[in-house]
């Protein structure tokens, strides 16, 4: 909503059960003028910190004077600041130099955060105070502003004084080692600026120093763990070449592979001799099994087949001789048997030719015979001469193997001892090269300069903290008060709170004019805000306008008085013929306001003293008649609790409508009289000043007689401090001079 006018028709619906009700409540929560609720929401927000502008206002000069008196109070500070590169891996001059283990460059935020760790140990300044000699005196615990400080001589003092300055000294330093970059900022707060340059220098140095003496321990502690290593491993190398000489001795085991050119190291040791023997007997059985195997077959060759097939005869070449020649003589002898007899001397001499060449074949033939015999036997004695040879060295050959194994057991313990020790004389001497080069990965980029400027205080920068601290506590301030000042505002008060309907907005009256000018003028707010509340009573019940009725309130000077005039004018101004009632007889005021006799009232008649028409008194000029209250009598309540009142509005109903000004509830039984004799109750609610509790209980004690508002009254409600946009504002405001102007001169 834009703004909630009290002339819509919004307010003329119905307000009591029905569809007049259901409507009424629509409309006011109807957003279709397109601002949300959360809109409507900030605006309030905004109307109250409006409306407590004032608190507001001096919240915040009182916040900035207080930020200007300690922005000039303040000690200025001074920074230094020196720049140190740190690499993660240092210069490799030595192969194998450095001690520490290398960084990988996966733990390099691990890295940082561990030389930023160092930066600001108690270590580091604790050398930084003892270098500069910051705790032999007072002055710089007092510089740095330190409240207590210990000005004694002895030990415990100083170490007090120390402990002082190392704590002021890691409050006021900041080191800054971004992961990105290899340069850390190492700056330093003091308002003196030659110390916050001293302090800066000196800790970049003292952190290279701690760094060179970090590595140096470390290469001093390596050499002497080594030099500790060292001696006992030339006492086990010695412990294990003497077991490797008593036990060659002992069991008689010689290590063959000294005696090579080769060092023992290289030099793949011979096998032993009962391992050789045992090779070589081995090679001599397998000859002579081949040997035996192959005389077997020659031998079993020979007794299948004829002695002149066998292959020794035919690569015999005596033989073979001897054949050729007996061929010839067997020729020649056939040649000489074809010619002559047998007798023949020819043929009898050639015949003993052959017989003698056969009786030397078969000689030949016989001693091949047995030549393949012996070859047989010899070869299988070989045989079984090496057979059993090869089974005596295996035994010799095992027992050795014992003895070699348990040999080279030890001689490996030696070459261990051996290789170790080496190695350790290695590593010895490159830490030792390593530790005279004294390299280090810190190096100083930039030193502190002495500061021209001060970084505290900064005047914006307290001025801008100081508004919004003081802004936000205005903002608390308002809200506790509004929060503990918990009254009825606005038309959603009414309805979220009190759960009645809101019948009509009263807008406050305008400043330097009376109310009743006001009321006269045709187009005034007030007008035409009581003629939307006369519209809404219209529908208020099923019979239309209450023929009575009441209004009243919490607290006195909530404008039922004004409302009750303005009403009944309303109504009169409409062709009703009107009663109005001042039901007020502890503190009247109608009489008063309009300027009339109240020797004879209500209390008149309700003692029998007067009659209606008797006290009853016209006005042409309002349009209606004016019962006022008449004497004050001394116990209202038990005038009203007789019988004369319901008589009297008996007799009031002659008019069509009666109004009556009542009572404010708190604290009198009044209005609860009233409210049972009339067709309808209106409850009026002054905008921003009964609290909530205070109408509630009210409304409770009103309920607690049987008796329920038609609705609530808003009355003396300002827009502009209501929390409502500038649309209800302008409706009434905006031409108001003009208007009252000419509503005057229509009055």
């Amino acid at each position: 909503m834009t703004g909630y006018r009290p002339t819509d028709d919004a307010v003329g619906y119905p307000l009591t059960g029905g569809h007049g009700r259901d409507v009424l409540e629509n409309v006011l929560l109807d957003d279709s003028e397109g601002s949300s609720r959360l809109s409507m929401k900030l605006t309030e927000m905004l109307w109250v910190l409006s409306r407590n502008r004032w608190l507001a206002g001096a919240v915040v000069v009182i916040g900035l004077a207080l930020s200007i008196v300690a922005t000039v109070l303040s000690t200025p500070l001074y920074r230094a600041t020196a720049s140190v590169q740190i690499n993660q891996q240092m210069p490799t001059i030595l192969e194998g130099a450095d001690v520490e283990p290398a960084v990988a460059m996966s733990d390099a935020n691990r890295f940082i955060e561990g030389q930023r760790r160092v930066l600001t140990s108690r270590t580091l300044a604790r050398r930084v105070v003892d270098e500069l000699g910051l705790a032999r005196t007072t002055a710089f615990a007092k510089t740095m502003g330190a409240r207590r400080v210990d000005g004694g001589s002895s030990k415990a003092a100083l170490e007090a004084r120390r402990e002082q300055a190392i704590d002021l000294m890691l409050a006021n330093l900041d080191a800054k080692l971004p992961i990105s970059s290899r340069v850390a900022d190492i700056s330093f707060d003091s308002p003196d600026p030659a110390l916050a340059a001293r302090v800066a220098n000196r800790y970049a140095d003292s952190f290279i120093s701690m760094s060179l003496e970090t590595k140096v321990g470390a290469s001093d502690y390596a050499r002497d763990f080594l030099a500790d290593q060292l001696e006992e491993s030339r006492r086990r190398l010695e412990e294990s070449q003497q077991k490797l000489i008593d036990y060659s001795r002992a069991e008689g085991v010689i290590d063959s592979s000294q005696s090579g050119g080769g060092s023992a190291e290289t030099a793949e040791a011979p096998p032993s001799l009962s391992a050789s023997n045992l090779v070589a007997l081995n090679t001599a059985y397998t000859e002579a099994r081949t040997r035996r195997v192959l005389a077997e077959q020659e031998l079993r060759g020979m007794a299948g087949a004829s002695a002149r097939s066998l292959p020794q005869a035919l690569a015999n070449p005596t033989i073979q001789a001897l054949q050729q020649l007996r061929a010839e003589r067997k020729a020649a002898l056939d040649d000489l048997s074809q010619r002559y007899i047998a007798t023949y001397p020819a043929v009898r001499q050639a015949a003993a030719q052959v017989t003698d060449l056969d009786r030397s074949i078969n000689a030949q033939l016989s001693e091949i015979r047995a030549s393949i015999n012996h070859s047989y036997t010899v070869a299988r004695d070989q045989e079984a001469a090496l057979a059993s040879a090869v089974a005596n060295a295996q035994q010799l050959a095992l027992a050795d193997q014992g003895k070699r194994i348990q040999y080279n057991i030890l001689k490996n313990e030696v070459d261990s001892n051996r290789s170790f020790r080496n190695t350790l004389l290695q590593r010895s001497r490159e830490i030792g090269a390593a530790a005279a080069l004294t390299l280090n990965n810190i190096s100083i980029i930039d030193r502190a300069e002495v500061p021209v400027r001060s970084i505290y205080p900064k005047p914006l920068q307290n001025l801008a903290i100081g508004l919004a601290l003081s802004f936000a506590l205005a903002v608390v301030l308002i809200l506790g008060r509004e929060a503990f000042q918990d009254v009825i505002r606005t038309p959603e008060d009414v309805r979220a709170k009190l759960g009645l309907p809101v019948i009509g907005i009263v807008p406050l009256a305008t400043k330097g004019m009376d109310v009743l000018p006001q009321l006269k003028m045709p187009k005034s707010p007030l007008t035409e805000a009581y003629n939307a509340a006369r519209t809404s009573l219209e529908f208020a019940t099923a019979t239309g306008l209450p023929r009575s009725l009441l209004l009243i309130s919490t607290l006195p000077g909530e404008g039922k008085t004004t409302s009750a005039i303005a009403i009944a004018r309303s109504m009169a101004a409409v062709g009703q013929n009107v009663l109005l009632v001042d039901g007020d007889m502890r503190v009247p005021s109608l009489h008063r306001v309009l300027d009339l006799d109240n020797a004879v009232g209500l209390s008149s008649i309700l003692t029998n003293q007067s009659a209606i028409q008797g006290a009853v008194q016209g006005s042409e000029l309002l349009g209606f008649d004016i019962l006022t209250s008449g004497p004050i009598p001394p116990n209202p309540v038990q005038l009203l609790s007789g019988e004369a009142l319901g008589q009297a509005m008996t007799e009031f109903a002659a008019y069509d409508n009666v109004v009556i000004d009542g009572v404010p509830v708190s604290g009198f039984a009044d209005a609860l009289l009233y409210a049972n004799t009339v067709d309808g109750v209106v409850f009026l609610v002054e905008s921003g000043r009964a609290k909530t509790a205070q109408i509630k209980a009210t409304l409770r004690r009103i309920m607690s007689v049987g008796v329920t508002p038609i609705g609530v009254l808003l009355t003396k409600f300002d827009p502009r401090h209501a929390g409502y946009s500038y649309a209800y504002d302008s409706y009434y405001h905006k031409n108001e001079p003009a208007t009252i102007d000419a509503n005057r001169e229509a009055a």
